[in-house]
C-alpha cells in the first residue's frame, strides 16, 4: 500500500496551453470550437436522456386528450427540442462550421 501511495504522490500535473490567432477565420472557428465543447456536450447529453422523456411523455399525453400526432409533427418536435437546448447554451453552428 506504501509503494502506491508514493507513485500517486510522484505524478506530475500535465498543463496544455492552447494558443489561438484570433486575426485568422480559420484559427477563430477553432477557438470557438474549442470553447463551445463542453457546451456541446451538455446539449448532446441533455437530448440523449432527458429530451426523449420529454417527447413521450408529450405525446402520451396528446394521444390520452384524444389529439392525433402526425409522423412529420412528431419529427418536428424532436427539431424543436434539439434547436431549444442549442440556445440553452448558446450553440450557433454556423459560428463553428463554414
Amino acid at each position: 500500500m506504501k509503494r502506491i501511495n508514493k507513485i500517486s504522490r510522484q505524478r506530475k500535473k500535465h498543463k496544455g496551453t492552447l494558443e489561438f490567432d484570433l486575426t485568422d477565420a480559420d484559427a477563430k472557428q477553432a477557438f470557438m470550437r474549442a470553447i463551445k465543447s463542453l457546451d456541446m456536450a451538455f446539449v448532446l447529453f441533455e437530448f440523449a436522456h432527458n429530451t426523449k422523456k420529454q417527447i413521450e411523455q408529450n405525446f402520451e399525453y396528446n394521444e390520452s386528450g384524444g389529439v392525433f400526432i402526425s409522423n412529420y409533427q412528431a419529427l418536428d418536435k424532436v427539431f424543436e427540442e434539439f434547436n431549444e437546448l442549442m440556445d440553452k447554451h448558446n450553440i450557433n453552428l454556423e459560428e463553428l462550421i463554414n
